[in-house]
């Protein structure tokens, strides 16, 4: 079959924009080849619909002269693999007109669902390690899961984030002559019904009425919200200068619930919110070399910050550049994906005995963490870092590498809070157990987000070009005739850093002249850890 016209037209002034073919002829004996460039202009029409005659080909035909010819049925009946063609192709502007391989197109219109823009996560397993249940936080954890929909793994690590805060800058954990202290920064990912603010009540509700038993004001004064700026961040925990007293309390714990706001506020010209956030995770020494009232620079000393942040997975793909994941500000956040744990018409608040109890024994730890001082690891506990230690530190280059290169750290700041909370004198193994538990969720909770995208809509285009025709190869030929890809000028680059990550192998065909070089997709359980 043949197929002789195809015009299309757009309805106007309907918001979905509907598309359709007006007629196909036909011509019995022939078969039908969509030319790349006509399904490309049509794909092209935002949102578009194909309707066309049923059944025009016969499914799984993929040899070069067959291209589309599955493809375009399949998209005009809205079923097969390519059905969301149209909506697929405005996902990657750089991709239309499609015209190389079928494969090509099947493998955009996988990256985008009718329902959602996110990635498809069902091969990614969540599930908390009973391991991370232990001291303390497990306690409170095990106590509440059962009375609450929010999720434990969501109490846990906020649970954490408060305790480490709330003891201050004096407990930490040698590497060489770097000190690790306790604070935290935690980000909560989850949709609008996920029960975020939920888990953050539950966490937070044991610290109000510990430092009530301790007379400490830090739940009222110090746990507050409005990451604006570096120079806001600097205000609140700035050193006394001239008549100004500053303030005594370096303690900072920024609960920001719709941490998208923290994202737009880092991406302007000339904020230093970012750049600020990093030092005050790694140092307690902030400061800005701009002329102040009163003379001297703004200065803060034995600064103590944790954030506890809550975003949506959609906010996050708006808000989150590449920039942030590269340059290491989303890896000194703890991942956490929550999720609505069953459904309890009627949740049930703790017995007020037990949870005055709790409180009790939360107050004695936060004592000793902020009297203690050098902790380290046991005997145990070395060696089972030492059979760790070399996964935790290799990581690709991808999105996930990127947010998860500070495994280490993390997991050297979780074990410490464990052992605090035990009010420990050691880290012992299973401190150490239970911080690895946790980081294994962190982790997931990053591919399950991210998947392997590689932080550029050019980068991951190829990666889904690849991963669609695997087993086969792709010819770095068949990438340069792209249209209007990124590949024609500048594909050698993209190659090498595909190859460079793992995603990607090269593969070389001798050919009686040139060879030709392509590329060959490697899954995520065969390539180098």
């Amino acid at each position: 079959m043949e197929l002789r016209r195809l015009r299309m037209s757009r309805k106007r002034g309907d918001a979905a924009g509907l598309c359709k073919a007006r007629r196909a002829h036909l011509r019995p004996g022939h078969r039908l080849d969509v030319r790349g460039r006509q399904l490309g202009r049509a794909a092209s029409l935002r949102r578009g619909t194909w309707t066309s005659p049923k059944g025009w080909c016969e499914p799984g035909s993929t040899h070069p002269g067959a291209r589309h010819r599955y493809s375009a049925p399949s998209a005009a009946s809205r079923r097969g693999p390519v059905a969301t063609l149209p909506r697929a192709v405005l996902r990657y502007e750089r991709a239309r007109p499609m015209s190389v391989t079928a494969a090509r197109l099947a493998a955009v219109s996988r990256a985008f669902t009718p329902e959602t823009a996110e990635p498809d996560d069902s091969s990614v397993e969540l599930r908390l390690d009973d391991a991370a249940l232990i001291g303390l936080a497990g306690e409170y954890v095990r106590l509440r899961a059962s009375q609450t929909e929010a999720d434990p793994a969501a109490i846990l690590a906020i649970f954490l984030a408060f305790f480490g805060n709330a003891i201050g800058r004096s407990a930490h954990y040698r590497v060489g002559q770097e000190r690790h202290y306790a604070n935290l920064f935690v980000l909560v990912v989850g949709d609008s019904a996920a029960r975020k603010g939920t888990a953050l009540t539950e966490a937070r509700r044991p610290y109000e009425l510990a430092c009530e038993a301790l007379d400490d004001p830090w739940y009222r004064e110090r746990v507050c919200s409005g990451l604006n700026s570096g120079e806001g961040l600097l205000w609140k925990v700035r050193d006394p200068r001239g008549a100004d007293p500053g303030e005594g309390d370096k303690r900072l714990l920024a609960v920001e619930e719709e941490f998208a706001r923290v994202l737009g506020n880092a991406r302007r010209d000339g904020n230093s919110l970012s750049p600020m956030l990093r030092e005050a995770f790694d140092r307690d020494t902030l400061q800005n070399m701009v002329k102040a009232s009163g003379g001297g620079d703004e200065k803060a000393t034995g600064v103590h910050l944790s954030i506890v942040a809550q975003v949506t997975p959609v906010d996050l793909n708006r808000y989150l550049t590449p920039e942030h994941a590269g340059n290491g500000f989303a890896n000194r956040f703890l991942w956490v994906f929550a999720r609505r744990h069953g459904e309890l018409p009627y949740p049930e608040p703790p017995a007020w005995d037990s949870l005055k109890d709790f409180a009790d024994r939360l107050s004695e730890a936060i004592e000793y963490g902020k009297t203690a001082e050098t902790l380290d690891h046991g005997a145990a506990t070395r060696e089972l870092w030492k059979a760790v230690y070399p996964r935790l530190s290799s990581v690709g280059d991808s999105m996930v590498g990127c947010i998860t290169k500070r495994g280490p750290v993390q997991v050297h700041r979780l074990a410490l809070i464990y052992a605090l909370l035990d009010q420990d004198t050691t880290i012992q193994q299973h401190h150490l157990e239970a911080a690895l538990a946790l980081w294994r969720y962190s982790t997931a909770t990053a591919e399950r987000v991210f998947g392997d995208r590689l932080g550029s809509p050019d980068l991951d285009l190829l990666l889904e070009v690849l991963r669609d025709a695997y087993p086969n190869p792709v010819s770095k030929t068949e990438f340069r005739h792209h249209e209007q890809g990124p590949w024609r000028r500048s594909g050698e680059h993209f190659f090498r850093i595909a190859i460079c990550s793992g995603f990607a192998r090269l593969q070389r065909a001798e050919t009686g002249g040139r060879p030709v070089e392509s590329l060959v997709f490697i899954p995520p359980a065969m390539r180098m850890r």
